[in-house]
């Protein structure tokens, strides 16, 4: 027993393979991300400064935009986005009406597709195949142990069996 149990913690044949099915586990972990939901976000400043040779049509202008966005993935393979967009301008030219000027902008996007990947069947099949891989590995994985630790068993009882002999000869 304290043999098996040395090998178990030492045998590098199982530590490998043990490391094997975790690494595959995290396979499933980025599969499911694709259903994640994710947050995008934005700014930008801009500041335009032009030598004119009037200053009536202005000679700096200031632009900052700050965007946000949240888009979503559904396992029916409904793609949902929603955008919001705010820019803020400013200039110096005498001909500007509203200056600071804003503009902004909400934008909800639903894609359903109908013949790629109709009712998200492609993603969650992705998922179910990367599941049995997972099954797959573990029964793989527990061979290799088994390997591993007959190896061992038949070296032992061979180490005993020579001690027999060997008192036997003496």
């Amino acid at each position: 027993q304290d043999c098996l149990k040395k090998a178990a913690r030492n045998n590098l044949d199982i530590q490998i393979a043990r490391f094997d099915a975790m690494i595959k586990r995290t396979d499933l972990d980025y599969s499911r991300s694709i259903f994640d939901t994710v947050l995008d976000l934005d700014m930008n400043y801009e500041a335009d400064e032009r030598m004119t040779s009037t200053t009536i049509v202005g000679t700096r202008e200031v632009v900052t935009n700050y965007d946000l966005g949240l888009s979503k993935k559904f396992s029916t393979g409904t793609d949902v986005e929603l955008d919001f967009t705010n820019e803020r301008g400013w200039t110096d030219s005498i001909f500007a009406t509203i200056n600071p000027a804003w503009d902004s902008e909400i934008r909800l996007t639903i894609t359903q597709p109908l013949a790629k990947n109709r009712a998200g069947v492609i993603d969650r099949g992705e998922i179910e195949i990367i599941e049995l891989d997972i099954l797959n590995i573990d029964s793989t994985v527990l061979g290799r142990i088994e390997d591993a630790i007959a190896s061992v068993q038949k070296s032992y009882w061979a180490l005993v069996l020579a001690y027999k002999r060997l008192a036997i000869k003496k």
